[in-house]
């Protein structure tokens, strides 16, 4: 398995994240219809330009998986991050905890308004499974992409066609930019910062969030494998928390602190 493990946590997907979590939604659980997985791509319905959207995609949760060619069982599936999608649209799932037993039906719930390029945009999405247990999370940060599991979303113009989806294509990049409204997308935390940096046995961790509620801490080595991860509680202002070497080794790291609008990062050093 430890073979395993190393495959998946190259896969990880590094960028910019420009799609905001909606946070807990009404939606319900939908039978996808056959299979598992999503349905048929061209069954998704394309999201109309400039034209405010709800869209439900239901799915049906693996029981296994098969990564580059090692067999995966799930005991249990958490969806952390799914990114690209066309800028002013966000996402929920019908589970608050967005955790799917396997067998289990669940449904993604995309909302907004996009003015984003006409096309289609694949969409990236980042698991942590539980593969020994249902409650130990092994395999965290992988892409999707790792198991077959791929998602397209489509834009098209108003009154126009909804073209088919083309699984050779890279498809379209969300844009980076976002117009100021309802689905305003710059990050609501700023000015974060890693004190002392190199640190050596702890360091403080400062923020300034606009909304109040709970935020992820997720610290990622090198290669991008989530070698820490807590939740902890954010007030509008300023807010400060402690991170701790622990059993980390000496090293560059990446310091990721998001709520459910966008996230921001900061490289630090763990010194000898």
């Amino acid at each position: 398995m430890k073979k395993l493990f190393t495959l998946l946590s190259l896969t990880l997907f590094f960028g910019a994240s420009y799609a905001q979590y909606c946070g807990s939604s009404q939606v319900s659980a939908v039978n996808p219809g056959s299979g598992y997985g999503f349905p048929k791509l061209d069954s998704i319905a394309c999201i109309v330009q400039g034209a405010n959207t709800t869209l439900d995609i239901p799915f049906r949760t693996y029981t296994h998986f098969t990564a580059q060619g090692n067999p995966v069982t799930i005991y249990k599936l958490r969806i952390d991050e799914m990114s690209n999608l066309p800028c002013g649209l966000c996402w929920s799932t019908n589970k608050a905890t967005n955790e799917f037993s396997p067998d289990e039906y669940g449904t993604f719930r995309i909302q907004g308004t996009t003015n984003d390029a006409v096309g289609e945009y694949k969409i990236h999405l980042l698991l942590s499974v539980a593969t020994q247990n249902a409650n130990n999370y092994d395999v965290q940060g992988i892409d999707a992409d790792a198991g077959g599991v791929y998602l397209y979303l489509r834009v098209m113009a108003a009154n126009g066609s909804c073209a088919p989806v083309d699984t050779s294509s890279l498809g379209l990049t969300a844009s980076t930019q976002c117009p100021t409204g309802i689905n305003d997308m710059k990050s609501n935390v700023t000015s974060l910062t890693v004190q002392p940096n190199p640190m050596s046995s702890e360091a403080n961790v400062t923020f300034t969030s606009e909304v109040a509620g709970t935020s992820n801490l997720t610290i990622t080595n090198i290669v991008g494998s989530v070698v820490y991860r807590t939740a902890i509680n954010t007030r509008i202002g300023e807010n400060a928390t402690t991170i701790s070497k622990g059993n980390l080794p000496a090293g560059i790291y990446i310091l990721t602190v998001g709520n459910n609008k966008a996230t921001a990062s900061r490289k630090f050093v763990i010194a000898e």
